[in-house]
């Protein structure tokens, strides 16, 4: 797995060597809070789209097409660590908590569950059937806000899809 690297998109030009020399002794992915890369260090990049606070030693971090999660205090002996199944978050409101240590995400691919134990080691599953996959196929994130609520009654995750022109939107639900 490779290390994280969590920066702006903007590196002031003194600062470009350095991501330079990081990338070049490091295989590191480069996750960007705010948008492209503007800055001379290599990688992939994927700007930051939701954060969930998982626990007191556990945030996570959906990115359009990967999701990350920090355990520990990123001060003293934190770590940064990609989530295996490269399935991403696709807006700042599509992640929800459900219960302690199991969250529910949008992704590209469909509604995803991740669970954190309690070693900081996160499992991530792609929950939904082919029929909501295909109605999400057809829903852009540049025209459509997603937005994710649990109910803990029933054991739902409530998907709404807000079209951002003001017309009227979809409301999936799916039982977990």
């Amino acid at each position: 797995m490779k290390p994280v690297l969590f920066v702006t998109n903007h590196a002031p030009a003194f600062r470009v060597s350095a991501f330079t020399a990081l990338h070049g002794r490091e295989d590191v992915v480069f996750a960007l809070i705010g948008g492209d890369l503007r800055h001379g260090g290599g990688g992939t990049a994927d700007a930051i789209t939701a954060i969930q606070p998982v626990s007191d030693a556990i945030c996570m971090f959906g990115c359009a097409t990967r999701a990350y999660y920090l355990s520990g205090d990123p001060g003293v002996d934190g770590v940064f660590r990609e989530v295996p199944d490269k399935g991403g978050v696709l807006g700042p409101r599509a992640i929800c908590r459900a219960t302690e240590g199991r969250d529910f995400g949008m992704s590209a691919s469909g509604l995803r569950m991740w669970a954190f134990g309690g070693n900081g080691v996160v499992q991530s599953t792609l929950i939904t059937d082919k029929r909501v996959s295909q109605i999400l196929d057809r829903v852009s994130t540049l025209d459509t806000g997603i937005e994710l609520n649990y109910e803990a009654a029933t054991g739902w995750v409530h998907i709404f899809l807000h079209p951002r022109n003001g017309d009227q939107g979809t409301h999936l639900i799916f039982d977990v």
